[in-house]
């Protein structure tokens, strides 16, 4: 069964809810329908499937989602190296959409922050870094786009497969009912667990060019923030652990500053503490954590949600969790696409906010060869 194939299944059944995750490996999961649903990660021997935001949402435009959620599928497909194989957990009847819709066109767009308040964002944080308050803060926006007619989140993520051919992210999307879908292309690991061995990563600065990345001490300066929390978080979580030398990783059009860590866990520790103990990390909050998540609770005006949040899969012998970002949440004709930025000293607003446009550029590109 090919990846196609999923995704046109994935289109047409009208079983909810509804989940597929693509990682770095190749290796691909659809899954839907519920056998059992959990506001925590359980305890289960099966792989079950699900995410927490990174805030509770106080607005309408993520009612369909909860402050976190897993499910045991009743139905799922497994491809990777192996093979392929299928799991029937309950035989419910899967009825079928009679038709697949076509591609959306973009009419308008709509930013929350607009710029005139994302300065005003930006001088605040930089103002707490001047006077030694913080040292890092991830500010996110929100852009509205209103299509002509509602689109299709399974045919959005096929082309975002499509544009982006490369190994270097994980494909997401969970559908709880079918006006919602959360669904992104992430570059960033929260972590892997096989066992008591747990993967993470720094991953952080961006830039439009190799030159670029490396020829800016304000980047360099923000990677190396990240890197040295998550030495921290190693040195204290792990027996003994390594990281490999600091590299450059492309995603789509842009490059970043990565390092990979990995480490035997010093004690048992379940998913649900290995979450609370990564997330969020300083490349989507800040440092120091508390009161840059302070900050952000303050100053955002864009609700994140599921955004920047832990999505992805666990078992009691391994687990995977990606940050989810360069993500959108789908709702009938209207996409909301969302995007953050680190604010350390030397940050400008206007250069930062250009940031922001090319992050989500890949999702707008995606948006626009659908409606071809």
């Amino acid at each position: 069964m090919s990846s196609q194939e999923l995704f046109t299944f994935l289109t047409t059944t009208n079983l909810f809810p509804k989940f597929y995750w693509e990682d770095r490996l190749g290796s691909r999961i659809a899954a839907c329908g519920a056998v059992q649903e959990w506001e925590t990660i359980p305890d289960s021997s099966e792989r079950v499937y699900g995410g927490i935001a990174f805030s509770n949402a106080t607005e309408n435009l993520w009612a369909h989602f909860p402050k976190s959620y897993f499910f045991l599928p009743a139905q799922e497909w497994h491809i990777n190296a192996q093979g392929f194989y299928k799991v029937f957990r309950a035989n419910e009847s899967i009825t079928r959409s009679a038709s697949i819709q076509t591609g959306s066109r973009i009419l308008s767009r709509v930013d929350t922050p607009t710029y005139p308040h994302w300065e005003d964002q930006v001088t605040s944080i930089l103002n707490s870094i001047a006077h030694g308050y913080l040292d890092k803060a991830v500010l996110a926006r929100r852009t509205e786009l209103l299509l002509d007619q509602a689109s299709c989140p399974w045919q959005l993520l096929a082309q975002l497969k499509k544009n982006l051919p490369e190994k270097s992210v994980t494909f997401f999307c969970l559908q709880l009912s079918p006006r919602s879908a959360f669904l992104g292309a992430t570059p960033e690991r929260l972590y892997r667990r096989d066992g008591k061995i747990v993967q993470s990563e720094a991953l952080a600065a961006t830039a439009l060019s190799e030159k670029d990345l490396l020829g800016s001490f304000k980047l360099k300066n923000e990677f190396s923030l990240v890197k040295q929390e998550l030495q921290d978080l190693f040195s204290n979580l792990c027996s003994h652990h390594t990281a490999t030398p600091s590299s450059i990783k492309k995603s789509a059009h842009l490059f970043h500053i990565y390092q990979q860590f990995s480490g035997c866990l010093n004690r048992s520790y379940t998913d649900q503490q290995l979450i609370q103990i990564f997330h969020p990390t300083s490349a989507i909050g800040g440092l120091p954590k508390k009161e840059a998540l302070r900050t952000i609770s303050a100053l955002e005006t864009c609700q994140r949600g599921w955004y920047s949040g832990p999505i992805g899969w666990a078992s009691r012998d391994a687990a995977e969790f990606c940050v989810a970002i360069r993500s959108a949440l789908m709702q009938e004709n209207r996409a909301h696409l969302f995007a953050g930025t680190g604010i350390v000293a030397g940050s400008s607003a206007q250069e930062e906010w250009e940031e922001l446009n090319q992050k989500i550029r890949t999702l707008i590109d995606a948006l626009e060869s659908t409606s071809h």
